[in-house]
């Protein structure tokens, strides 16, 4: 397995090799490791595709979204830099769930949508947190789906879709996160605000995904 490994990072060190780019930012890397040489052309080449796509569509600013965009927010200021391209890089540094709560409010009942949906390990008080309900009002609402004995039973995903049917006119789970949601508004638009969202120049929002 090990000489597999190092058959592979001689593999990608021609390919580093092969350009300056690759290696002024391989020799910037603290660890000699296959993923630093596997990842290292690949997440150049996309930050060089996304500043070519940015110039076309004549944006002036990018922000990359924390956290597995801080590399690539990196090498585009790199980039840019060395490049003399003028585009604004910058850097947004929050959770999707912290841009999801706020955003409840404005959605009424199909926030449902984002709240009721599969993934690893979901169960009740997962999806109940991802609604940003407090202890106590997990175990509230979980009374009147009879699941207050199974808040951390892991759930499919069909048993996930027939619970959101059942809180799909429950006031009481709604008021909740009505409730939450209008809290955590004015925090996250004000943080929009400070790092220029809402400033009136084209820009874009690069995700990985």
């Amino acid at each position: 397995m090990e000489e597999r490994i190092r058959e592979r990072i001689d593999y990608y060190r021609q390919i580093i090799n092969s350009r300056s780019i690759y290696r002024d930012a391989f020799q910037k890397q603290k660890e000699n490791s296959l993923y630093n040489t596997a990842m290292i052309p690949v997440m150049i080449e996309f930050v060089i595709w996304v500043i070519g796509q940015t110039q076309q569509q004549g944006i002036k600013r990018l922000y990359f979204l924390s956290r597995d965009g801080y590399q690539m927010f990196l090498v585009a200021k790199d980039l840019c830099r060395k490049m003399n391209i003028d585009i604004e890089i910058r850097y947004l540094n929050v959770s999707r769930y912290s841009m999801r709560v706020p955003e409840y409010a404005m959605l009424g009942e199909k926030c449902l949508d984002r709240i009721f949906i599969g993934g690893i390990d979901v169960t009740f008080r997962r999806i109940m947190k991802r609604a940003a309900l407090t202890d106590e009002e997990i175990h509230d609402v979980a009374k009147e789906c009879e699941m207050d004995n199974e808040l951390d039973r892991m759930l499919n995903y069909q048993e996930i879709m027939i619970l959101k049917s059942k809180f799909a006119d429950n006031r009481k789970l709604l008021a909740y996160i009505q409730r939450h949601s209008k809290i955590a508004y004015p925090n996250a638009i004000g943080y929009l605000r400070q790092e220029g969202l809402l400033d009136d120049i084209k820009y874009g929002l690069v995700d990985s995904g």
